[in-house]
């Protein structure tokens, strides 16, 4: 279900329909059944001592091992038509059954445009997608999931650098997580992670908590209002959440010397952002402004916004530099161009 999807794929996403345009599953429920008799025979590792027996007591510090007598040994049948036969150890159907899944010509695809939503965009065209699914599915020399490759074709390909990136639907929501983290590391800030961590959860994105096995947002979660454009991040992004953004710079930028330690937790040093460098440009507001763009937004400030920014940080008075750069960084870090990454 998470590599391969719930419906067969053509190369470039689309999904390959029967005579009836109807997708096509690529499972049923037999061959969920099939995998999970597959994957019988396994518990954990002993612990560090203990004689490994069935079943052993939980320990998650050790690869899982096998008991072929509480295996299910019998033939099954996997993707495709692919088959197990009767008679092989745990070992070899589970080796066997990741190999099934690793070759169903559903996982570049898949995996591809999901990852092309994560790191670029989120609605990127059948083209893109068809390119890196046969990186994918050869790297040039003729290797199969070498994720380095992927990944380079996704960050180079001409959709994610060219003329394209100026097109109304291109570019993706910043995760609540990388909202957070981008601005602190973007001005020189510090973080033991704690609050940047209970942040990121007010915005619906409890790092390592997602509220389902689907993760924290559904790849395919359409705009509201639109037949056709998807934002997987819009899927948490109410607003409840948006508030929250707002509030997180704003704490950020303007709580004096910055977030205090969390005393509950062991270590902690708390979270603070250096404006220095900003505010030894404050006397010019242009290019406090220019500054910030070129390190939060990319340089895709428009002239009429940086207008508008630089105004705003002109009203903040002059002897007061840290009041000017903590404007400028707010007003960059809730604006469209920082929290849509183009």
């Amino acid at each position: 279900m998470f590599s391969i999807g719930l419906s067969k794929l053509n190369a470039d996403g689309s999904p390959v329909n029967d005579d009836h345009g109807v997708p096509i599953p690529s499972y049923d429920l037999s061959t969920v059944q099939a995998f999970a008799r597959a994957f019988t025979g396994w518990t954990y590792a002993p612990r560090p001592g203990a004689t490994s027996r069935w079943t052993n007591p939980v320990n998650y510090l050790g690869d899982m091992v096998p008991f072929d007598a509480h295996h299910d040994a019998t033939s099954k049948r996997l993707l495709d038509g692919s088959t197990l036969p009767a008679g092989q150890s745990a070992t070899k159907d589970l080796a066997d059954a990741l190999d099934a899944i690793y070759n169903h010509p559903n996982v570049g695809v898949f995996i591809g445009r999901q990852l092309i939503q994560a790191l670029v965009t989120s609605n990127p065209t059948p083209g893109y997608v068809a390119r890196i699914t046969a990186v994918f599915n050869n790297n040039g020399s003729g290797v199969r999931g070498d994720m380095k490759a992927v990944v380079r074709a996704i960050l180079l390909d001409p959709e994610a650098r060219g003329d394209v990136k100026t097109a109304v639907d291109y570019g993706k929501l910043r995760d609540p997580a990388a909202y957070a983290a981008c601005i602190v590391r973007a001005l020189g800030g510090a973080s033991d992670g704690v609050y940047l961590n209970a942040q990121s959860g007010a915005m619906a994105q409890s790092v390592f908590v997602p509220g389902s096995v689907f993760s924290f947002y559904p790849p395919d979660y359409a705009l509201p209002n639109s037949a056709t454009l998807q934002g997987p991040q819009f899927g948490i992004q109410n607003t409840t959440t948006t508030v929250a953004r707002f509030n997180f710079a704003y704490a950020m930028l303007y709580t004096n010397n910055g977030i205090a330690a969390d005393t509950s937790v062991p270590g902690s040093t708390g979270t603070q952002v250096n404006l220095a460098a900003y505010a030894a440009l404050a006397g010019t507001p242009a290019a406090l402004v220019d500054k910030l763009d070129a390190l939060l937004t990319h340089q895709t400030l428009t002239a009429t916004e940086k207008t508008a920014i630089a105004n705003a940080v002109g009203a903040v008075s002059a002897t007061d530099t840290v009041g000017r750069a903590r404007m400028a960084a707010y007003l960059v870090a809730v604006s469209p161009r920082y929290q849509i990454t183009r």
